[in-house]
């Protein structure tokens, strides 16, 4: 595609996404804010807008300690109010059970509890950072749903913001996190129907530390038991092997017994697609 095609269809949903912002600054925005690349650029444009959003961050078990340290730290630099609500979503036993419609329960918590601050601060709107992306029709985001239900706005879809798009106008704002890895929430590392523990999303999470202390950043360590499966995108899969012994014994540390290289590499939402398959084969028998 010719690249100044691109650049004036960029331009133009950014305009869009502009004036949409502007609009709904008027009577007091509320960003749901995690720090990742969708809703700092969304936090950006409004800023850039001339809008003054609240940027809300969530504060829960299934949340890693590094992606809210990020998050606070990129409100600072865009200078604009964020505020960190805290909630146990453990509470929640669609949650704690890792049912397969955990994500709209927790999701709905969420957006209940954001609707309820956004009221008692004044603000009229609320949006979050979903994307074009989110609403393909292969992609399972129960969470939308909730969103949805609890009247939470999606201004880069209505601007026709793609995942790609957004990287590409994050670049062009100067956002550091353009390039970020996705980081979903830690309850993503389990299977289906299993008793989710603050233990055991701590071991996730430190084990994923490990990995990216040796250099690997767009990975997943999916928990079964005691067995950690580590998904690595193949680039980084060189590392895997030249620091095994470590990886391991830093691993065993944490909590593990075993750990395995999964050779299918970094699969997004992997525990989704096994789940489809299962209900494929249901629906033949």
């Amino acid at each position: 595609m010719n690249k100044n095609l691109t650049n004036a269809t960029l331009q133009k949903k950014f305009n869009k996404l502009c004036l949409d912002l502007q609009k709904l600054g008027k009577d007091g925005l509320v960003i749901c804010f995690s720090g990742g690349v969708d809703s700092t650029m969304l936090a950006a444009s409004a800023k850039e807008a001339g809008c003054q959003p609240l940027l809300l961050t969530f504060m829960t078990p299934t949340i890693a300690r590094r992606d809210l340290t990020e998050a606070a730290a990129i409100g600072r630099e865009l200078a604009l109010s964020h505020q960190i609500l805290e909630l146990n979503t453990l509470n929640i036993p669609q949650v704690l059970n890792n049912e397969e419609s955990r994500c709209y329960f927790c999701k709905k918590a969420l957006y209940e509890a954001a609707a309820d601050l956004a009221r008692e601060q004044g603000y009229h709107y609320i949006a979050d950072g979903c994307n074009m992306d989110d609403i393909a029709p292969d992609v399972y985001r129960p969470g939308t749903k909730a969103a949805d239900e609890t009247g939470v706005l999606h201004p880069l879809i209505d601007a026709g913001f793609t995942k790609e798009d957004i990287r590409a106008q994050s670049k062009e704002l100067g956002l550091r996190n353009y390039n970020r890895p996705a980081s979903p929430c830690l309850i993503s590392r389990f299977p289906y129907n299993t008793l989710i523990t603050k233990k055991a999303l701590e071991m996730a999470e430190d084990g994923e530390s490990v990995l990216r202390q040796l250099g690997m950043d767009n990975l997943r360590l999916r928990v079964h038991g005691d067995l950690a499966r580590l998904e690595i995108d193949p680039q980084e899969e060189i590392l895997v092997m030249e620091h095994r012994k470590e990886i391991t014994d830093q691993l065993q540390q944490v909590g593990f017994n075993y750990v395995c290289l999964d050779l299918a590499g970094l699969v997004s939402g992997s525990y989704d697609k096994t789940s489809q398959r299962k209900h494929k084969i249901k629906g033949k028998a």
